[in-house]
């Protein structure tokens, strides 16, 4: 068996391309090409195969907001109108690059509306003559999977991140479309389900599919989790979001401190109110509590009931006494 198993063809090996790096990426979007930026930040968080490129119109990319309008995500329609169709989403920063790259070609006149394509031919912007190598605004051409596959090689090598590979290199280190899809399934499994990452990457699931069937808000609350991740300079969003929480925790603990001041406030004035109170009911009772007494031979209820008229009578000017204390005419004036 053994001399058989000699004989036989080696089988092929599974690719050993990896996946790029946030540098890499980082430097391929400074290539002069304005589709470009909103073509690979939404590979890289969607996980979309380049064929996809070839059905993808502007009623496909639904934003997703918060409570507060904010847009968290958008979701996508792949493969529309296909036995092949499935949704995942895209990061609010290729969100926005896409909207970017629409806008720009509403600015120059091109009547975008929901069967618009998402990617289409550039145009001339300038007065410069350049015979017929460019189309016209007002008549776009839809930009095939095959022209972004041409536009992502000449920007690798224009952006010198290809190389001439040496003799034993068969091939690249990372592939030009197909890594974008390794960089979103490496990063977004690092904090979401594998299982919705499959499902976002448009691959069958098999056995589970029968057995774990969950909502797309289900999905998308698990992929808001690597939104960070899955961002360019995604660092910031992360940092921008720990200063939100820390400054939503501190006017938190500013109004409970506030409000715990007033209650001391609060319990010191009427404090104050009361010792006034009691002080002046004294004064005013004490010195003529003995001729009372001679006079009725009643102590007890007598001196009660007087104290507690001069208490009711007297409880009006205290408390404006205590607002004079702990407030005075300077303060309120200042205050207004």
């Amino acid at each position: 068996m053994e001399e058989i198993s000699r004989g036989l063809p080696i089988g092929r090996r599974a690719a050993n391309d990896r996946a790029p790096s946030i540098e890499e990426i980082r430097k391929l979007i400074e290539y002069p090409d304005r589709r470009l930026k909103a073509i690979v930040f939404t590979m890289i968080s969607s996980g979309i195969r380049i064929g996809a490129w070839d059905y993808l119109r502007w009623k496909d990319i639904i934003p997703a907001s918060d409570a507060n309008g904010e847009i968290i995500a958008a979701r996508v329609r792949v493969y529309a109108d296909d036995s092949e169709q499935y949704y995942t989403f895209i990061t609010p920063q290729a969100y926005a690059s896409l909207k970017d790259w629409i806008d720009f070609r509403i600015s120059y006149g091109e009547k975008i509306n929901a069967d618009s394509w998402v990617m289409r031919d550039i145009w001339q912007t300038t007065n410069m003559k350049y015979g017929a190598r460019l189309g016209l605004v007002t008549f776009p051409k839809k930009l095939k999977s095959s022209g972004i596959k041409h536009l992502l090689e000449r920007a690798l090598w224009e952006q010198g991140l290809r190389h001439t590979p040496k003799e034993k290199e068969r091939r690249h280190e990372w592939k030009a479309a197909h890594g974008f899809r390794k960089f979103y399934k490496t990063h977004a499994e690092q904090v979401m389900k594998p299982i919705n990452v499959e499902i976002t990457m448009g691959h069958e699931i098999s056995v589970s599919s029968s057995c774990y069937k969950p909502t797309e808000r289900e999905v998308l609350e698990d992929y808001l989790k690597a939104v960070s991740l899955l961002t360019i300079n995604g660092e910031n969003i992360a940092l921008q979001k720990q200063i939100k929480e820390l400054t939503e925790k501190t006017s938190d603990n500013t109004h409970l401190l506030n409000a715990k001041l007033q209650e001391k406030e609060l319990f010191e004035f009427l404090s104050c109110g009361v010792a006034i109170t009691l002080a002046l009911s004294n004064a005013l009772i004490m010195p003529i509590r003995p001729s009372l007494e001679l006079i009725t031979g009643r102590r007890d209820i007598l001196y009660l009931r007087i104290f507690a008229k001069t208490l009711s009578s007297l409880m009006s000017s205290s408390i404006t006494i205590a607002f004079a204390i702990h407030y005075p005419p300077e303060c309120c004036q200042n205050v207004s």
